[in-house]
């Protein structure tokens, strides 16, 4: 996972995919409005966790982590460069 930006994506039955947030390089995450502050996206070097908070019967779902396709590089200044 390492250099890897790491997503969250969940399918309700019988609905679309719905991103839930991603986690950088390092711990940095970003979140979907929808999701902020109900999930919580975490890695050690080799897991990824996704922890949810007061979880409703609307949150039932297929749940899926994802590995972007490239491997993110940050140059000395930390602008990204692929």
């Amino acid at each position: 996972m390492s250099g890897y930006w790491m997503q969250w994506i969940r399918q309700p039955e019988g609905k679309g995919l719905e991103w839930i947030g991603r986690i950088d390089r390092g711990t940095g995450t970003v979140y979907s409005q929808s999701f902020q502050n109900r999930f919580f996206i975490t890695k050690n070097l080799n897991t990824l966790y996704l922890e949810g908070k007061n979880l409703q019967q609307q949150d039932t779902a297929t749940y899926y982590c994802a590995r972007d396709s490239q491997c993110r590089k940050m140059s000395e200044n930390n602008t990204k460069t692929d």
